[in-house]
């Protein structure tokens, strides 16, 4: 960054104690830090130390870009670190239906935020590093819903992370293989994440961390990340437990892919470079590293035609070989997953938030939804529509988001639940099914996040609406939808907010979220197959649905 001018760190930095730096003096001021490319303070408030936008590699610009990530530059002096670094170029959201903490957008993207109740180093705390949804194509670790502070107050230090996303993050193609000395390409925003949990293993214990129990988690593309990183062997050793919301590992999903092959994301590389221009240029990379990030990040570079369900994103993670040897399901399915706790799960009703607006099934007639449930599922697709029968057209929506939720969802995350306990390691299990009165979308997909955060205020403070959503995974909405947005957070929704925060944290602490005062929640077993289900109130119920997990394991080949 222009503010700290430095050569790039050819080694790492001698850690220093805080005993002899300087400390904050003024109110609210947190004591300065030394981590391993400067000092850096940041701001204090009810106990919490916070510490924003210290970047953890070089802003990947120009020759960076498409690279893997660099280490940081070193500064001199103090670097305040008291407001969120920019966001990764992406499509602009509006605010009110969460852009906020996007206002800055640059390619100098790779930033991540700290919040520690660490009174001081000794207390080595377990660390909860966060990794963000938007399909690899929006989202930050600045969103108001992800901060940090209060569920920091429940006794682990939690860092949010930006990754490159989009074409910026996950381009593949045969030139970028080529000069790569791994062979790969495609997958810059995964290894943006293993790079950041790289700089908390190395730097947590100057916030009071301990770098021997960091946990990792996320939501939706976090989720998936999450469920990759399991099965890559990049990641041996740099996380200790592992939580994915609504992640979904499968090489191919009713929405997105979780991962392409190799052949075929180059193939949409190609088709990319030649749609900007570049494929005729006597040096294509060259070319493309010219293009500045608006040229790179339009909606309709990113997204392919769907089918029954959804638009495709182009630009996700890839099967390359080096970063993800092979298709994870596969991985998954041979039991090469690490072996550190893992706690899954998913929502209720994830599909309702892909399927309010989306005008191709309000036009869809009863036989054009048995046309396109057979099409899409192949010789399963009369064990599905039986599954999940429908006989009138109203009943067309609801029905796909039941579809979508459980093979997206509820299925994958049973399944790699049954795979950890086949490996002999503990998996925890979850629904979440709260549905505020009047909140027309339920328990759909995200909705858990405020609760895990502890930021539902953040979560309604300003009407949702869709109309100016761009359709990147949610169709154009035709209307303002305040209407379904329901009632404000109660007191029932508070207490299922702490209960949560309090298993992550448990969970982050020892791999067991277990604690006094909650209810107990049994590691996964097939042979009992229970789960805690978050909804009016926190119980362990069975998973049920035995007949359409048979049908999804046979489709999709995992366990």
């Amino acid at each position: 960054m222009d503010e700290f001018p430095g050569q790039p760190a050819s080694g790492l930095c001698a850690r220093r104690s805080l005993q002899g730096l300087p400390s904050g003096g003024g109110k609210g001021e947190s004591p300065a830090l030394q981590i391993d490319t400067g000092i850096i303070r940041g701001f204090e408030k009810d106990g919490i130390r916070t510490y924003l936008g210290i970047p953890y590699a070089a802003p990947p610009m120009g020759e960076r870009r498409w690279r893997p990530p660099q280490p940081a530059e070193p500064w001199k002096g103090t670097r305040e670190c008291t407001d969120f670094g920019p966001a990764c170029p992406q499509v602009r959201l509006p605010q009110k239906i969460g852009g906020v903490g996007l206002e800055r957008m640059s390619e100098d993207c790779l930033y991540l935020n700290v919040w520690s109740p660490a009174g001081d180093q000794s207390e080595r705390l377990p660390v909860m590093v966060w990794l963000h949804g938007g399909a690899f194509q929006l989202g930050a670790g600045s969103l108001a819903n992800y901060d940090g502070h209060r569920l920091a107050g429940k006794g682990a230090i939690v860092v949010t992370v930006n990754y490159r996303l989009g074409p910026l993050g996950f381009l593949a193609h045969p030139l970028l293989s080529r000069e790569s000395p791994h062979g790969s390409s495609g997958n810059y925003g995964l290894l943006d994440q293993i790079e950041a949990l790289k700089w908390v293993r190395r730097n947590i214990s100057a916030f009071g961390g301990d770098e021997e129990r960091i946990t990792v988690f996320g939501e939706s593309a976090g989720g998936i990340s999450v469920m990759q990183h399991m099965v890559s062997p990049l990641c041996g050793g740099l996380f200790q437990g592992a939580i994915s919301q609504s992640g979904l590992f499968l090489d191919q999903g009713l929405l997105m892919y979780a991962a392409r092959p190799r052949e075929e994301a180059e193939s949409i590389g190609e088709e990319y470079a030649a749609a900007l221009g570049c494929a005729g240029a006597p040096d294509m990379l060259a070319a493309l590293r010219a293009k500045k990030p608006r040229e790179l990040c339009g909606m309709k570079k990113q997204i392919r035609p769907g089918g029954i369900f959804e638009a495709d994103p182009r630009f996700v993670p890839v099967v390359d070989g080096w970063v993800l040897p092979d298709e994870p399901v596969k991985l998954w399915s041979q039991g090469r997953q690490h072996r550190v706790p893992l706690l899954a799960g998913s929502n209720a009703s994830e599909g309702n938030l892909f399927i309010t607006h989306n005008r191709k099934l309000k036009k869809m007639s009863v036989a054009g939804y048995g046309e396109g449930i057979r099409t899409y599922f192949g010789a399963f697709g009369d064990d599905v529509l039986a599954l999940f029968p429908v006989s009138k057209a109203s009943e067309i929506k609801p029905t796909i988001s039941d579809v979508f939720t459980f093979f997206d969802f509820t299925a994958p995350a049973k399944s790699a639940a049954t795979a950890m306990h086949s490996g002999n390691t503990p998996a925890y299990l979850y629904r979440f099914s709260r549905a505020r009165p009047g909140d027309k979308l339920g328990a759909c997909h995200g909705a858990e996040i405020a609760y895990v955060f502890g930021t539902l205020q953040h979560y309604l403070d300003k009407p949702l609406s869709l109309k100016d959503m761009p359709s990147l995974v949610l169709r154009e909405a035709a209307r303002d939808i305040e209407d379904i947005v329901g009632s404000p957070p109660g007191g029932v929704d508070h207490d299922i907010s702490s209960a949560i925060m309090r298993y992550w944290v448990n969970f982050a602490a020892s791999g067991d979220p277990n604690g006094e005062g909650l209810p107990e929640w049994p590691a996964y077993d097939p042979s009992t197959n229970l789960m805690v289900d978050f909804g009016d109130e926190v119980e362990v119920r069975p998973v049920g649905q035995d007949e359409a997990c048979k049908v999804a394991g046979e489709f999709y080949g995992i366990p």
